[in-house]
């Protein structure tokens, strides 16, 4: 059993090249990290599997009389698949490519004004508040428990790793509590030598959980699908989480600031990064 630090990466989307970005994000699923990016693309497409094109984005900048055609406002108005900010002069549009595809009606009116990423983002360093409507996407490393935390949002745009993987190698996600001496004791001794007392229960009831789950597929054939229940919560987990700064902003309330209540430790470890990493993309326009 090996025990990892949670972690997050951002990957920067380059709206050129949206097909290398959705793949990459749904190889998380797979655990794969190479392949045909078209090929990949078009089959999730093709097989219905289409929520992984919510991590690629099209940016518009429509000029703001256009809010006066009735039939383009009706997208606008209280659609949670779309982020708009509206200035003196612009209407600044981010949208996922997945929603876009299926409403070719809307696409086929605002295609003219489509942007890049580059041009958003150089937009942005005008007015910081167009930051809002960019699209971020955070690849986190956490816990199983954190991740269904984290998920608990509306619309989703999520790939997480499929547990059928964790039996190659087991692997916890430290939790908030577990101290980083009883960590690199354990990796040092491969026992229990120099661990504390809780550390030492809760490392040999995880390596026991693992071992079972380890036999039911091997010697009781189970398949993995049905013998994960005795993964731990705790088991660490890969997911890759796509959404606009708004967005951001309200997941932090919940899982950083705790508007709403006292976030989980776990959760606030993460929220924490993503937070100040937000800060640094964004020259702190995004909180």
């Amino acid at each position: 059993m090996k025990i990892i630090e949670p972690s997050i990466q951002y990957w920067k989307e380059s709206t050129q090249y949206a097909n290398e970005h959705i793949a990459r994000c749904a190889r998380i699923c797979y655990r794969s990290e190479s392949g045909n990016d078209e090929k990949l693309v078009t089959a999730l497409w093709n097989n219905n599997h289409r929520s992984m094109y919510r991590h690629a984005t099209k940016y518009f900048c429509l000029p703001k009389h256009y809010l006066k055609d009735y039939a383009l406002a009706y997208y606008f108005d209280n659609n949670p698949f779309i982020a708009t900010l509206i200035t003196d002069t612009d209407i600044f549009v981010s949208a996922n490519l997945q929603w876009i595809k299926e409403h070719d009606n809307f696409y086929n009116v605002v295609a003219k004004w489509e942007i890049s990423d580059i041009d958003i983002f150089n937009l942005a360093k005008e007015n910081n508040d167009i930051y809002n409507v960019i699209r971020y996407t955070f690849v986190v490393t956490t816990q199983i428990s954190t991740s269904r935390e984290l998920n608990r949002v509306s619309p989703n745009n999520i790939a997480e790793q499929s547990t059928r993987y964790v039996y190659d190698d087991g692997t916890i996600c430290k939790p908030h509590w577990l101290t980083k001496e009883d960590c690199d004791n354990y990796e040092e001794f491969g026992k229990y030598d120099k661990i504390s007392l809780v550390g030492q229960y809760y490392i040999t009831s995880c390596e026991q959980a693992f071992d079972a789950y380890k036999n039911l597929i091997s010697y009781y054939k189970l398949n993995k699908q049905d013998a994960r229940g005795l993964l731990p919560l705790d088991t660490a987990t890969v997911c890759a989480y796509t959404y606009s700064g708004y967005e951001w902003k309200h997941i932090l309330d919940l899982r950083y600031r705790g508007t709403t209540g006292r976030p989980h430790p776990n959760a606030y470890i993460i929220g924490e990064m993503i937070h100040n990493q937000l800060q640094i993309i964004t020259k702190g326009q995004v909180e």
